[in-house]
């Protein structure tokens, strides 16, 4: 069953946060799925619009930003996608 996604824009990230988020987005799905927004949205089990909203706003519900990052196969982290809500990680 594929859930439509609404679009929301509620987040906390400035405009130079949303574009590297939007950046690294569009990079990580370039290398891993050939930029195939189809092939994200089947593997998140959204609608191919929902993928599509995120591309162009630049931001992904905060609830999918795991998944996403998995289905991209780490080669994009949850704090580039969503500085707002998580933190790069400190080194130890």
């Amino acid at each position: 069953m594929i859930r439509n996604e609404r679009h929301s824009n509620s987040h906390n990230m400035t405009n130079p946060q949303v574009s590297a988020a939007k950046q690294v987005f569009e990079s990580a799905l370039a290398e891993v799925l050939d930029g195939n927004l189809s092939e994200l949205a089947r593997r998140l089990n959204v609608s191919p619009q929902a993928v599509q909203a995120w591309t162009v706003s630049g931001v992904i519900p905060a609830r999918r930003v795991v998944r996403v990052c998995e289905a991209l196969e780490d080669r994009v982290a949850d704090y580039q996608l969503r500085p707002d809500i998580f933190r790069v990680p400190l080194e130890g």
